[in-house]
C-alpha cells in the first residue's frame, strides 16, 4: 500500500529482481489481507469501505466489490470459515460473512465497550482477538461465552496483531517500537478465570546508525541512552540509538570525574607511601 494504491510484486519478469505492479487505486488504504477464497481485502479509511477483489494471472482485478457505510475502517482480518473482521476507529468491530453481509458487531453481541479498537485477528478456534489502543488491552471474543481480557498490562499502544495456530499472539506496540509475542492456549478458556498469556519475547528491528542531527550537539551514545524515552510534549518515542531484543536497558554508569584514572584510592595511597620510602 503506497501512494494511495495497492501494489503487487511480480518475481516472474524479465527483470532479474522482479518488479512492482500497480493493481488498484485506493483513496486511503490502512490495512490489507487475503480471505479464504484468495480475494484481496483492503480497508479504505477515508471512503469508509472495505474493498475485495481477485487477480488473474496477468494481475488484472476481477470480481471487485465494496462494503460501504463503515466509520473509519482501520484493521482487517479474514475469517477462516469465510468473511472478514474489521475495526472502526473509536467505534466498533464488525464481522461480515463471505457474502459481504453484516453478521454482527462485537459491541452489540457481547455488550462490550471499546475505546479505540485497532488490530484484529481470528485464531484457529474462530475466536476473534481485538487490540484496544485506548485501553491498552487485548480481548478475546469466543464464538460462545463472554469476552476475556487476554492482555491487561505491558502494552503502551497496541496496533497491528496476528496469531499463530500454535497459540502465539503477536502484537505491534508503536510506542516501544517492537512486536511483543505472547503465548496463550486457544480453545482452553473456561470463563473469566483463565490465566493470562505469558510475554515470551520482544522483537525489534535493528536501526541503522545515523549521524547526529544538525545543531543537536549530542553523540550517538547519548541518543542510545534516550532511545526509550519520549520527546518532551510530543508523546512519541525517541529515535536515537538501537535497542537489542530481549535485553533490558540496565543502569547507566556514572560519568568519570576529572582526574579519575579508574584506579581505586587504596592502591594509589600505597604507591605514594613506597615512593616516600
Amino acid at each position: 500500500m503506497v501512494n494511495e494504491a495497492i501494489w503487487v510484486f511480480n518475481p516472474h519478469t524479465s527483470l532479474s529482481k522482479g518488479e512492482w505492479i500497480k493493481i488498484r487505486k485506493v483513496g486511503s488504504p490502512r490495512s490489507i489481507g487475503v480471505d479464504s477464497m484468495g480475494k484481496i481485502l483492503v480497508a479504505d479509511y477515508a471512503q469508509g469501505q472495505v474493498h475485495s477483489f481477485a487477480l488473474d494471472h496477468a494481475f488484472r482485478t476481477l470480481n471487485a466489490h465494496s462494503v460501504p457505510n463503515l466509520q473509519g475502517p482501520r484493521y482487517i482480518s479474514p475469517v477462516p470459515s469465510g468473511g472478514f473482521v474489521v475495526s472502526e476507529e473509536c467505534g466498533d468491530v464488525k464481522v461480515f460473512m463471505s457474502s459481504r453481509k453484516l453478521l454482527c458487531s462485537l459491541s452489540s453481541k457481547y455488550g462490550h465497550q471499546f475505546g479505540n479498537p485497532a488490530g484484529v485477528c481470528v485464531d484457529r478456534d474462530g475466536s476473534i482477538l481485538v487490540a484496544d489502543e485506548q485501553h491498552h488491552t487485548v480481548h478475546l471474543f469466543p464464538e460462545h461465552g463472554a469476552p476475556i481480557c487476554l492482555v491487561s498490562t505491558g502494552l503502551q499502544r497496541p496496533a497491528g496483531m496476528a496469531c499463530s495456530s500454535s497459540g502465539h499472539l503477536f502484537v505491534a506496540d508503536t510506542v516501544e517500537n517492537c512486536v511483543k509475542v505472547f503465548k496463550y492456549r486457544p480453545g482452553r478458556w473456561h470463563g473469566r478465570r483463565a490465566a493470562l498469556p505469558l510475554l515470551i519475547a520482544r522483537l525489534r528491528r535493528p536501526r541503522r546508525s545515523r549521524g547526529p542531527r544538525e545543531g543537536a550537539g549530542t553523540s550517538l551514545g547519548s541518543g542510545a541512552a534516550r532511545s526509550g524515552a519520549r520527546h518532551a510534549g510530543s508523546g512519541e518515542p525517541g529515535h536515537g540509538g538501537t535497542r537489542v531484543a530481549g535485553v533490558g536497558a540496565g543502569r547507566a554508569r556514572p560519568a568519570a570525574r576529572p582526574g579519575d584514572s579508574g584506579v581505586s584510592e587504596q592502591p594509589r595511597a600505597e604507591a605514594a607511601e613506597r615512593s616516600g620510602r
